[in-house]
């Protein structure tokens, strides 16, 4: 059986937060509400927030190993998904779709008509090394209405 396309119908947030710990709190409370719904949830962070983000799940009452275990909750880096589809300094298109896809798929897998939650920081690490042009059409890939993957 091949892979099965996804169409992506984005609803985006963007939170300016003046400390971390504010910042985890939201990104955990948002994810926690769709884990104890039954939504998988993908994070794409540095190590140092994803660490916080945990904590604050963990605070929250989610059992964080067993939904990494069962696929509820995927983790992924920041600086290993961006080497994935960064080209002479800007995201590439077709290779965000593809890398990017592949482990949203990976996350709904058996789960047809789910919602995905996800948390990424990928343009605030672009943001914060300088690379402002870049983090702005990483911003626009990702909410592109109705992307396919797979």
């Amino acid at each position: 059986m091949g892979p099965v396309n996804s169409i992506i119908k984005p609803y985006h947030a963007v939170q300016f937060y003046a400390s971390n710990e504010r910042l985890f709190s939201t990104v955990a409370g948002f994810l926690a509400e769709g884990l104890i719904d039954g939504q998988p949830s993908l994070v794409i962070s540095t190590p140092s927030h994803r660490a916080g983000i945990l904590a604050q799940l963990s605070a929250r009452l989610i059992d964080v190993e067993r939904a990494r275990r069962e696929g509820d909750l995927l983790l992924l880096d920041s600086h290993e998904m961006l080497d994935l589809f960064m080209w002479e300094g800007r995201p590439d298109p077709n290779a965000f779709n593809a890398n990017i896809g592949r482990f949203i798929e990976q996350t709904l897998q058996g789960r047809p008509g789910s919602t995905l939650r996800a948390y990424g920081d990928m343009v605030n690490v672009l943001w914060t090394q300088g690379q402002r042009a870049a983090a702005v059409k990483l911003e626009v890939l990702w909410n592109t209405p109705g992307l396919r993957f797979g």
